[in-house]
């Protein structure tokens, strides 16, 4: 419990508002000091070490032995990086396959929690995780301001000028291909505990569906009311 609580606590220290790609593409030193692998979630991890290790009063880990402090320390390096979403398909697998072969241990099962609490909001009621899914819409935004500044590409999802229902069925899609199957597959591991989230889950996904139809519908007899015009 408590390295899961740290491991929540830490997970986007610094973070600066933009994804790995964009500072990997931009040779930003970030991206530079950690070789494009896992930058902004190596970024977190090393801040919270260096005020831990630095800061006064902020050694949470004083009282510990030294295998204590090392195991603690790696469990909450692998929680982290494994919410790098560059590798959460093959983080799900693992999981599952862990679990069915009954080779599943406590590590594994931080591992999961930590993925599933960085994408939490998936499975609050839908006036949360909307407010939340709009807030990351403004971030990434933003970064396609930024973007379109550098004379690059918008990275997908990031274009402000994108229709209503494009916007509505990029939230169904992160639902349905990466938030669910990790759920469903936790759910499996911790039993009926997940089922709250995995039914609020599936009810955000259905109101984000009825969102982007009624969006599509209404563009469309826009579309053909000026066509006709």
């Amino acid at each position: 419990m408590f390295l899961g609580l740290i491991g929540a606590a830490i997970h986007d220290v610094g973070h600066r508002g933009v994804s790995n790609n964009f500072l990997i593409k931009n040779q930003d030193d970030l991206a530079i000091t950690y070789n494009d692998i896992h930058v902004l979630e190596n970024h977190h991890l090393a801040e919270t070490f260096r005020i831990i290790a630095h800061e006064e009063g902020c050694n949470i880990f004083e009282l510990c032995d030294q295998g204590t402090h090392d195991e603690f320390r790696k469990t909450i390096i692998e929680m982290v990086l494994a919410t790098d979403l560059a590798d959460h398909f093959s983080q799900v697998s693992s999981l599952r396959n862990k679990h069915s072969s009954k080779n599943l241990v406590a590590k594994d099962i931080l591992i999961g929690i930590a993925m599933c609490a960085d994408i939490g909001h998936s499975t609050k009621a839908f006036a949360i995780h909307e407010r939340w899914s709009t807030l990351i819409g403004e971030e990434f935004y933003r970064q396609g301001e930024r973007e379109e500044e550098l004379g690059r590409p918008v990275s997908a999802m990031c274009d402000k000028s994108e229709a209503r229902h494009v916007y509505f069925n990029s939230q169904v899609g992160f639902l349905q291909f990466l938030a669910e199957p990790l759920f469903e597959t936790m759910r499996e591991v911790v039993g009926s505990k997940g089922d709250e989230c995995c039914t609020s889950l599936a009810l955000n996904m259905q109101t984000w569906k009825d969102k982007r139809d009624e969006a599509k519908t209404n563009a469309t007899a826009v579309a053909n009311s000026n066509s006709s015009d």
